[in-house]
């Protein structure tokens, strides 16, 4: 893995004071990761902001205690400053926190509120004779505040610092404050910003690294699920998440297809690897998003070979007839593949209806596979269809015969199984039909 700042820019920075925050790890070059970063790192704290502001009203406050310990002539004007301007101040900006049209100003409204607070103070020391004596107890006990309770981007506790230090020098500079306190009171506030700062910047840092990391895994996760659900039925998927260790389960009914191309073992030896994988690669896919589309689950392809079955799912409502379907759209496939590339291909189908028994085999590399006599005779349909036909069992005749063009043929011989009846599905009624036996 490279280096965390790399991952936390995801790009070569730009210039200028953008720029230079992406050089330190504190934003993002794609403006939509960083709004996204935002929400997670600012405004989905707002109701912790918005308790923290109230918490911080209550002991703005009270501290006119303070003020009549200072001066017990003049507090009565602070105290009225503090209880009638800024305790209302900071419910209105619990109140406008609260407002999803405001959610994008969260950062701003926060610090402008808190920025005003130290504003407040240094205007109530102005007042409190020899206030400035001890006006920075006050405003280090709000950037603390600041820094510790609200979670800002690095970038608005800077502007906070910087408007705070400033208008609490042109305070000491009104209030006529002594050259020793003037000095001791910006080494108090100066020590507490720079602190507060240091500890933001790296609590942002991180807080960044984390996202990039979590998005990361979010991706990886995505990647192994699309994976998962490619190989699995989605159900199956849902089941393995859930924790199950051993998936098998009984279907009284389903509909078995299994496709072989005819040619492909002649056509292999024309063309060079590459082109042969992409030929097939290319079928193959065709063959997925046909059994996406009639809600058909792919087993396996081996070799030249695809396996499919309907009736696992969900929806069993019409699974023979989506069978049949998809069948019919295979041999469509085979055809127009052929003629475009000039291939002399075709494929050969077996379909049969019957009970399996469906599972997950394996652990390094889980498998969906089903078994039965049922799996055995559509394979051995499909191995005596001739090329270009749909070879089906008498079952599969019984429940298609309404709806689709079935032609009869002799009884075959199937391997293990004996003398079995067998028809060919040529094609949809009223649509085209294709040469059965």
């Amino acid at each position: 893995m490279q280096d965390h700042q790399d991952d936390a820019n995801h790009g070569t920075p730009t210039k200028g004071w953008p720029g230079l925050l992406q050089a330190q790890g504190l934003q993002f070059d794609n403006p939509a990761e960083e709004q996204r970063f935002a929400k997670e790192y600012v405004e989905d704290y707002r109701q912790f902001h918005q308790l923290s502001i109230f918490l911080g009203i209550m002991l703005y406050y009270i501290f006119f205690l303070w003020d009549r310990i200072i001066d017990p002539v003049n507090y009565g004007y602070t105290q009225a400053i503090r209880g009638l301007v800024f305790a209302p101040m900071g419910l209105v900006c619990i109140g406008l926190l609260q407002l999803d049209r405001m959610r994008k100003a969260h950062e701003w409204l926060v610090i402008t509120t808190l920025t005003l607070a130290n504003m407040g103070l240094t205007v109530i020391y102005c007042i409190l004779t020899d206030g400035m004596n001890y006006g920075s107890v006050g405003i280090v006990l709000v950037t603390l505040f600041t820094f510790m309770l609200l979670r800002v981007r690095f970038v608005f506790y800077l502007l906070y610092s910087v408007a705070t230090l400033v208008a609490f020098n042109l305070g000491q500079w009104y209030a006529n404050t002594q050259a020793g306190m003037f000095g001791i009171n910006n080494l108090c506030v100066v020590s507490a910003a720079l602190m507060g700062l240091f500890a933001a910047f790296h609590r942002e840092r991180d807080m960044r690294r984390k996202f990039v990391v979590e998005d990361e895994l979010r991706a990886a996760k995505r990647k192994v699920e699309e994976l998962l659900y490619s190989m699995l039925p989605d159900d199956i998927v849902r089941r393995i998440n859930l924790g199950e260790k051993v998936i098998a389960d009984s279907y009284g009914e389903v509909s078995i297809v299994f496709a072989d191309l005819v040619g492909f073992t002649h056509l292999a030896r024309k063309l060079s690897p590459n082109h042969l994988v992409e030929t097939l690669n290319q079928l193959f896919s065709e063959f997925d998003q046909l059994a996406a589309k009639f809600q058909i689950e792919k087993i396996k392809t081996i070799g030249d070979a695809y396996m499919a079955i309907s009736g696992v799912g969900k929806d069993k409502e019409g699974q023979a007839e989506r069978a049949a379907d998809f069948a019919i759209g295979i041999r469509e496939i085979v055809a127009r593949m052929s003629d475009r590339n000039d291939f002399d291909m075709h494929v050969r189908i077996g379909l049969h209806i019957g009970p399996v028994v469906a599972g997950v085999i394996g652990s390094a590399r889980p498998a969906f596979d089903c078994w039965g006599d049922a799996v055995n005779l559509a394979s051995r349909l499909e191995a005596s269809a001739r090329s270009g036909a749909i070879h089906i069992s008498e079952q599969a005749y019984w429940r298609l015969r309404d709806t689709f063009v079935i032609e009869q043929g002799e009884d075959v011989d199937l391997k293990g199984m004996g003398k079995t009846p067998s028809f060919a599905l040529l094609g949809r009624r009223g649509a085209g039909t294709a040469t059965g036996y």
